[in-house]
């Protein structure tokens, strides 16, 4: 029964496919089987071999947290696949809050306004804007061409 128990634990945790991987388990298996039977029996060299035995396949065959924990966290591999999940599961609903707004939400509101009707509303912000906006798109003159030595300006 532990060796049932163990192997098909196994096959549910790791993503074993191959023949090698299952020779592996099923040897795995058996070293984990005399291990515990060896810690029952207080049979410490035993314990040593076996322990040491058993951590070593595990690594070998790649029976590790490690690789296991990356078959879990792993969501997707490419932007198709993040597109199939969101067509299969759904988009992301936007938020309706449905409590009274906070000091920090009605200041935002305020700094927004403010903004805009200074925009809007101010006298000759948009030319100076547009004045701005086309020295910076003027090409850069070379500033030492207008200079002449010995002129007091």
């Amino acid at each position: 029964m532990y060796l049932e128990d163990f192997y098909l634990g196994m096959m549910d945790d790791f993503d074993i496919s191959t023949t090698s991987h299952k020779d592996y388990l099923r040897k795995i298996a058996l070293i984990s089987l005399r291990l515990n039977k060896a810690i029952k029996q207080d049979d410490w060299d035993a314990i040593k071999v076996l322990r040491v035995t058993y951590s070593n396949w595990m690594k070998e065959a790649d029976f590790t947290a490690q690789q296991n924990n990356k078959d879990k966290s792993e969501f997707a591999s490419c932007f198709g696949e993040v597109a199939a999940f969101l067509e299969s599961k759904g988009f992301i609903d936007t938020i309706n809050l449905d409590f009274p707004r906070d000091i920090v939400d009605r200041t935002i509101g305020n700094l927004n306004s403010y903004t805009k009707d200074l925009v809007l509303s101010e006298n000759g912000l948009g030319d100076l804007l547009e004045s701005t906006i086309a020295l910076m798109n003027k090409p850069e003159e070379d500033e030492e061409a207008d200079y002449v030595y010995g002129a007091d300006d």
